[in-house]
């Protein structure tokens, strides 16, 4: 078991389903725990969310006694922030005290550039929105299904049934806490907890390269999954995105010019060109050569804006490492950053005091080969866990591997588009989490039965050949705790499973 006298971290993952929620409490002998939560969210349409998320939150409060260190918000997604929504009840307790909020330093509105960044943003969200009102045919119905899930699924954009949105949850967690303004995080900074000796907290992300928020796409030899989508269109993003847009209307960027357009109400009885339109592209969906018609195919666009918006996101996540100075130990939480956040830290480099009290320098890299344990990105996502700058950099013998995913729940979001559902966590990542790690992969919704819920763990660790001492120091500082009822009438799971390390 740790060893008592010495700092260590227990990091606990909750179990609610594809979502993200951490604990961290750091103990110190003689003193009070140190906690900090890492986001606390579960995907909109999960069935019994708000009993669920009222347990997580439960926990919370009675382990921390009613007071969180510090809360950390990676990302604006519902998944990373509606437990704030959903167990609200528990959160507003005036008892329950948030001493101080970090956020990124893209919501940090005194910022001169967070202007730039939320009008980007906004401009695309607004032409999203316009182009799914003009989504009204069959032939739309995969695309609009995908788009409005990532508009309202993933951001949480219209109020659910407790009547918070999620830039309300969003808004309330800053305004909770005690210290204001929150902390506002920028790449290259270093921070500390207040009185947690040992402990650095590097800031990686959001980048501050406006290029690089952008750039949410891999190419080939960073990611474990060839591409299989076209970039965006350069065109319709000008379109919506444009200066002189401030009231996007769909309709203004037609891809013809005005006047050689032909209303659709008023082609089928068109003096001249009636007839031809009837023969060769007909007027209803029915006809046999409907599938000339082009009116929407311009609108098929929106699909990959939709992605961009995602992605951009993404790559806004406040993205942290946390050092264990005396052992030189890292923990890598990067929220789900995506290219553009992950390669912005190639550029970054901390000056501290070494052991003998010498100055040294530290860069990313020397962050990601130090790394024990590495809370993967995007629930296992593709797209959100670098292969020659991120997980092939990570070379600790002792690594670990947490992934906060639900397979069943992701593959059951089948659209026209994704017709077996999303990959979640994504084969190819999988297998070589599990080759780095030797089978030290945590999945959140993995357990055994009732008094044995760490078969899985073992027998993954004996099929990747970890020597049998390694799996059991490993078993050791695993533990699964609390109770979740997910389905009425089934057997209760753990509630979290957590894994403690000593500095």
């Amino acid at each position: 078991m740790p060893n008592k006298n010495k700092l260590t971290v227990r990091v606990r993952m909750y179990r609610q389903g594809l979502g993200d929620c951490f604990l961290l409490t750091f103990k110190r002998k003689g003193k009070a725990d140190f906690n900090m939560m890492i986001d606390c969210g579960l995907f909109l349409g999960t069935e019994r969310g708000k009993e669920i998320m009222d347990d997580v939150a439960k926990s919370i409060k009675t382990d921390t006694n009613d007071r969180l260190n510090v809360v950390a918000l990676t990302h604006e997604h519902w998944d990373h922030i509606s437990g704030f929504s959903l167990a609200k009840d528990i959160f507003q307790d005036p008892n329950f005290k948030f001493d101080e909020v970090w956020v990124g330093w893209t919501e940090n509105d005194n910022d001169p550039k967070f202007k730039e960044v939320r009008e980007r943003f906004k401009k695309k969200k607004k032409a999203l929105r316009a182009t799914l009102k003009e989504m009204n045919s069959k032939k739309s119905e995969g695309l609009r299904e995908t788009v409005n899930a990532l508009v309202n699924e993933f951001f949480g954009e219209e109020e659910n049934a407790l009547g918070m949105s999620g830039a309300d949850a969003w808004k309330y967690v800053l305004e909770k806490s005690i210290a204001q303004p929150p902390k506002y995080c920028s790449p290259g900074e270093i921070h500390t907890l207040e009185g947690v000796e040992g402990v650095r907290i590097y800031i990686l992300g959001p980048p501050e390269d406006f290029e690089l928020l952008d750039d949410e796409e891999s190419p080939e030899d960073e990611t474990y999954r060839k591409h299989l989508r076209m970039a965006v269109a350069d065109g319709f993003l000008a379109a919506a995105t444009g200066d002189d847009n401030s009231d996007f209307d769909a309709n203004a960027y037609l891809p013809f010019d005005g006047k050689y357009k032909i209303a659709s109400d008023n082609a089928e009885n068109h003096p001249s060109l009636g007839k031809f339109f009837k023969s060769n592209y007909g007027f209803t969906e029915e006809d046999e050569n409907s599938w000339r018609q082009i009116n929407e195919d311009w609108l098929l666009m929106a699909g990959e804006l939709a992605l961009n918006i995602d992605g951009i996101t993404n790559n806004t996540c406040l993205a942290l490492a946390i050092e264990l100075v005396e052992s030189k130990k890292v923990l890598i939480f990067p929220g789900d950053a995506q290219f553009g956040n992950w390669i912005s830290w190639q550029k970054l480099k901390w000056e501290v005091l070494d052991g003998q009290g010498n100055k040294t320098e530290v860069n990313a890299n020397d962050l990601l080969r130090r790394t024990v344990l590495y809370k993967v990105g995007h629930h296992g996502s593709h797209n959100a866990t670098l292969r020659k700058s991120g997980l092939e950099l990570m070379e600790s013998p002792e690594l670990v591997a947490m992934i906060p995913t639900n397979k069943e729940f992701a593959a059951n979001k089948k659209t026209s588009k994704t017709p077996n559902g999303w990959k979640m966590p994504e084969n190819e990542l999988l297998e070589r989490l599990e080759q780095k790690a030797k089978g030290r992969v945590i999945l959140a919704d993995e357990s055994g039965s009732a008094g044995d819920e760490k078969k899985p763990l073992n027998d993954r660790c004996k099929k990747l050949n970890l020597s049998s001492n390694e799996t059991k120091r490993f078993l050791k500082n695993v533990a699964f705790g609390g109770s979740l009822v997910r389905n009425p009438g089934k057997t209760p799971e753990p509630l979290y499973v957590e894994y403690t390390i000593e500095s």
